[in-house]
């Protein structure tokens, strides 16, 4: 059987880019800042109660440096894991384990976080895009995928200790080959 995994072509070409993890974690921290923009307290609220301030400020922070830290780790996480294998082994690893249950992982957590905020909004009326639902998205992209990828690279090792071949010293030096 010669499946190969998912290409995500589009997807692989901006991951590559020299500066991919700088601008995804600057467009994360913006999008964290942006969403306690749109849905914290009113500007002239926050200028009036200077405590209302700080606790914005902090939570605004810590938002934007976890989204951001969690942007710059998808780009790691794909360029490190995204690969073609080149023996039955690193096809496990890389193809069915990653480009496999890495992302079907990876599409279930968005779905799940966006439904998840999605729910508690609609249940108090805040419309269709309200804070947690985009929240959840967020988290989902920055946070989810890397750690469904790295799932998937786990599920790949076990599987392949313990149904697949051994690693041939042969052709499994050093990484294998990018997705192309």
């Amino acid at each position: 059987m010669s499946w190969e995994g998912y290409r995500l072509a589009f997807v692989d070409r901006l991951m590559n880019r020299p500066l991919a993890g700088l601008a995804a974690g600057i467009i994360a921290a913006a999008s964290g800042v942006a969403l306690w923009l749109l849905y914290g307290p009113s500007p002239l609220k926050l200028l009036s109660d200077f405590k209302a301030f700080r606790a914005w400020i902090l939570l605004a922070g810590s938002s934007a440096l976890i989204l951001a830290v969690g942007g710059w780790w998808t780009v790691f996480t794909w360029r490190r894991i995204w690969r073609r294998g080149r023996s039955e082994r690193e096809r496990i690893l890389y193809d069915y384990g990653v480009r496999g249950f890495g992302v079907f992982g990876s599409v279930g957590i968005l779905f799940l976080t966006t439904w998840l905020g999605w729910t508690v909004d609609a249940a108090e009326s805040r419309g269709l895009f309200g804070p947690l639902m985009t929240g959840g998205l967020l988290l989902g992209v920055f946070v989810g995928v890397p750690l469904s990828l790295q799932m998937g690279y786990f599920w790949g090792v076990l599987f392949a200790a313990l149904v697949g071949p051994a690693a041939d010293p042969r052709t499994d030096r050093g990484e294998p080959p990018k997705v192309t």
